[in-house]
């Protein structure tokens, strides 16, 4: 696992790229040019800054960026034979307590959704949730998200005892060691690894660097289906998707 101070760096750092934070970095900076009598420069940032609101609010380019991350992915079928199964957080957020009413399946939801269809076509499978608490300062007492997606898995009809849960992660590398260490799959068995599209590549990546042998890529929650040129407002949802993409393309620059 990494240390607590790299994590914090990580997470500092995710947040001071978002495109939101850079936008509105610029946009106070250029109020501040023009505050203390830098007119020029500061119309010049402010303007810039709006143009840029402007595009992200109405093209889709998000969605174009994640299209390539989530091109490789398109139309894969599971294997004949699953021995077993491993499923990413990030689609349920989990509240205190337990039961169908303490968690809600979020934009990445199908996940979750993925990883009960393949658990009711392979029944025989290990089915490992793997999630812990990624936030910088963590909920008390804290509930790790693979508690929350074991969850559901069982109000969904699967079987407790097949579940197993890692709930000790905060990113995806952590997800990829410390399921390891759970599944210690032997040779020849055959593993599937459930998460998003766009997320995949990085996942994988991840699991190889682990140690993993092969394993197979069941992806889902895909958001670059088609992007359509258009014109319509939808900021919120255009810069949520820009700011998933550029996470997921910075992660490509890890040497690893």
């Amino acid at each position: 696992m990494i240390n607590d101070a790299a994590f914090l760096l990580v997470k500092v750092v995710g947040w001071l790229t978002k495109v939101d934070v850079i936008l509105l970095t610029t946009l106070v900076a250029g109020v501040a040019f023009i505050w203390f009598g830098h007119r020029r420069i500061g119309a010049v940032l402010a303007l810039v800054t709006a143009g840029a609101f402007v595009l992200v609010a109405t093209l889709p380019l998000g969605a174009m960026l994640l299209a390539p991350l989530e091109r490789p992915y398109e139309g894969i079928s599971p294997p004949a034979h699953v021995d077993g199964i491993v499923v990413l957080g990030g689609g349920i957020t989990s509240r205190s307590g337990t039961g169908p009413d303490q968690w809600d399946l979020n934009s990445a939801g199908d996940r979750l959704t993925m990883a009960l269809w393949l658990a009711r076509q392979f029944p025989a499978a290990r089915l490992i949730a793997s999630g812990g608490d990624a936030n910088v300062f963590p909920a008390s007492p804290a509930r790790p998200e693979a508690d929350a997606m074991k969850d559901f898995l069982v109000w969904q009809g699967i079987a407790e005892g097949r579940i197993q849960t890692e709930s000790q992660s905060r990113n995806t590398a952590e997800n990829a060691s410390l399921t390891l260490a759970i599944a210690a799959p032997a040779k020849g068995e055959t593993w599937v690894l459930v998460t998003s599209a766009y997320h995949m590549d990085r996942a994988l990546r991840a699991f190889s660097r682990a140690g993993w042998p092969t394993i197979k890529p069941i992806a889902t929650d895909f958001r670059s289906i088609a992007p359509a040129f258009h014109l319509r407002w939808n900021l919120p949802d255009n810069l949520d998707l820009l700011n998933l993409a550029v996470r997921e393309w910075a992660g490509k620059l890890d040497p690893r």
